[in-house]
């Protein structure tokens, strides 16, 4: 009865696992898409993160993501521009 109990728990759980990988959405990371950054009402283009700007930590949205002219949120954040004399 142990044996049987064991394989039925094992294969539950393998089936799980199985399953979560199957139905997971295929999503790309934001950081590999070209950034933009809120300036009042218009979209700027971010530049490289860690050269052109970093995010201090905040509760608002540091950068987003265009698709099709919608913008979508990436990084969560203040978007901080680093200034010409800073960048390496």
């Amino acid at each position: 009865m142990k044996k049987l109990k064991f394989v039925l728990t094992s294969s539950a759980i393998i089936l799980a696992v199985i399953a979560a990988f199957a139905l997971r959405e295929n999503i790309q990371n934001c950081t590999d898409i070209h950034q933009y950054y809120r300036d009042g009402s218009t979209y700027k283009s971010a530049g490289e993160f860690g050269v052109d700007y970093l995010c201090s930590a905040s509760t608002d949205t540091c950068t987003f993501i265009s698709d099709a002219g919608s913008y979508s949120p990436c990084h969560t954040g203040t978007h901080v521009s680093i200034p010409d004399k800073q960048r390496r």
